[in-house]
């Protein structure tokens, strides 16, 4: 595993500050921010909408799994 992806909610000014304040911390893996409302949300994880991510900030492996 070489990157992490972190969904979070594009609408939200906590969500926003959170992932402000990961992108600047010292990670292992690449990580990768984007809101649960992108496109490419439904199209990397089409399943995603089952685990209620505009409740909570969510990883992802780059094989798709939680």
């Amino acid at each position: 595993m070489k990157q992490l992806y972190v969904l979070f909610d594009g609408e939200c000014s906590l969500c926003e500050r959170c992932r402000a304040w990961l992108a600047r911390q010292s990670a292992y893996l690449e990580l990768h921010f984007l809101p649960f409302q992108s496109p490419e949300v439904a199209q990397r994880f089409p399943v995603i909408v089952a685990l209620h991510p505009e409740e909570q900030l969510l990883v992802v492996s780059e094989e798709g799994g939680g």
